[in-house]
C-alpha cells in the first residue's frame, strides 16, 4: 500500500526475490500494471478490500493472461452479506503465480483461518 505498507509484505517480496515495490493507491492501478506487464504481483492481507475493488480489476487481469485469487488461492466470491475479501487478495501474472501463490500461502495461513 501507498500509505502503510505492511512488514508481512515486505518480506514476502523479499522471499520472492522482488526487488523494487511499486508504490501505489488503489486496487485497480495495481492490478492494471500487472495486465499491462510493467508489475508481476500484487498482494494483500487486509480484509478491508470490496467486491467494487476487485470485480473489474479481476476481469481485466484475466483478459491479460493474469489471475486474481484470495491470498490463499481460492477464488473470489462475490454477492456475499459481507463484501469484503476476508481472506486478502493476490494478483499475479501467469509465470510469477506458482511462486507467489506458495509465498504467500506461508504467511497467509498465519492470518486467516484455513
Amino acid at each position: 500500500s501507498r500509505s502503510h505498507p505492511s512488514q508481512t509484505v515486505q518480506k514476502m517480496a523479499s522471499a520472492l526475490g522482488i526487488q523494487t515495490c511499486i508504490r501505489m493507491g488503489r486496487v485497480g492501478l495495481k492490478v492494471a500494471q500487472i495486465a499491462e506487464a510493467k508489475a508481476e504481483v500484487y498482494v494483500s492481507l487486509s480484509t478491508e478490500t470490496y467486491e467494487w475493488d476487485t470485480c473489474a480489476p479481476e476481469a481485466i487481469l484475466y483478459g491479460a493472461g493474469g489471475m486474481m485469487t484470495d491470498a490463499l488461492g481460492g477464488a473470489l466470491r462475490y454477492n456475499k452479506p459481507h463484501p469484503n475479501t476476508p481472506r486478502g487478495i493476490l494478483a499475479t501474472n501467469e509465470g510469477l503465480r506458482p511462486s507467489a501463490l506458495k509465498t504467500t500461502l506461508e504467511y497467509a495461513k498465519q492470518r486467516f483461518e484455513v
